[in-house]
């Protein structure tokens, strides 16, 4: 559902604008993926699976999960601890221990089904709760799962908490334009992301590439950030003509206007909570040319200049 200011900006303005950045939920329904590829960092633990092939002087062919004092138990070999083993070590573990009972064999060891964590979701999101993904998760496919952020929940200050202090924050924005580092950030069994309270909204519409509501990131954003944000301008929009409509609850007239230009220091206007920008169009009128239209055999635009004459457009009656 809208928040409250895309409904305001829909009823004093006529505009129905998404907010930014909310279709990329709506649009990828998050899958869990059971066999998803595991990097060679992962550390095993309870509940992992592990698949053992042998040839040769032993023939095995066992699926092993990790139990809860992190051993596997292999047939005619016994007990081995692989609990925080890394994956791209687990052969080296395996072969090291049937190599005290077998001389002359082959080994592989991959990894079946991965274990389930629980991370909770709180704050400002879609879906609340608690939710088992797998181990391989990260801070954005953790966040998938709940839909990402309600209407009034921020996007720019996701943030992750482990044993009750700030890990990472991601900024949505950020990760939708050109990725994130902290979207990589592994999910840990226990985690809890935490969506706040967005700062504020900002409208913008008129001659720009994305016509959107967006989040401020802090309440002294300026214009510039913010058409960064958006993608800049168009090759059409009028850099000199820029309406701000602003909201001032505390005065007697709340709404009021002003001209803005989107160069030099207008760039530098600092955004309130509840700003409406309208980007302005570059006129179809040319300033410096004289047009020849009409009863001729091809109609002709030329540039003005001092001392031009209608013989200059029309030289010879070959032109009519």
């Amino acid at each position: 559902k809208p928040n409250d200011f895309q409904r305001f900006v829909l009823e004093t303005a006529g505009y129905k604008l998404p907010l930014y950045g909310q279709d990329f939920f709506d649009n990828l329904p998050f899958n869990p993926v059971s066999n998803a590829p595991v990097s060679g960092d992962y550390p095993l633990g309870p509940g992992d699976q592990v698949l053992v092939r042998g040839w040769g002087s032993l023939d095995i062919d066992a699926r092993l999960v990790v139990d809860r004092n992190g051993m596997v138990s292999i047939p005619r070999v016994g007990s081995v601890a692989l609990a925080g083993v890394k994956a791209n070590q687990a052969e080296g573990v395996i072969r090291t221990s049937v190599g005290k009972y077998y001389k002359g064999f082959e080994l592989s060891v991959t990894l079946g089904q991965l274990r389930a964590i629980t991370v909770y979701v709180v704050g400002q999101a879609r879906r609340p709760g608690s939710y088992a993904i797998s181990s391989v998760s990260t801070l954005a496919s953790g966040l998938f799962a709940t839909g990402g952020p309600n209407a009034s929940g921020s996007m720019r200050r996701v943030q992750l908490k482990r044993s009750g202090k700030v890990v990472a924050e991601l900024d949505l924005y950020k990760f939708l334009a050109s990725g994130s580092d902290a979207a990589e950030v592994k999910l840990i069994d226990g985690d809890v992301i935490v969506i706040p309270q967005a700062v504020g909204h900002v409208a913008l519409v008129g001659k720009v590439n994305n016509p959107a509501v967006y989040e401020m990131k802090s309440s002294a954003e300026t214009l510039e950030e913010l058409l960064a944000v958006a993608g800049g301008l168009p090759v059409v929009a009028d850099p000199r003509r820029a309406v701000l409509e602003r909201l001032t609850p505390k005065d007697a007239q709340p709404r009021r206007v002003q001209d803005i230009a989107l160069e030099g220091q207008g760039l530098k206007t600092e955004l309130l909570n509840g700003d409406l920008i309208t980007v302005l169009a570059i006129t179809p009128e040319l300033g410096n040319a004289v047009t020849l239209r009409g009863n001729v055999a091809q109609p002709s635009r030329m540039a003005w200049r001092e001392g031009m004459r209608v013989r200059d457009l029309i030289p010879n009656k070959e032109v009519l």
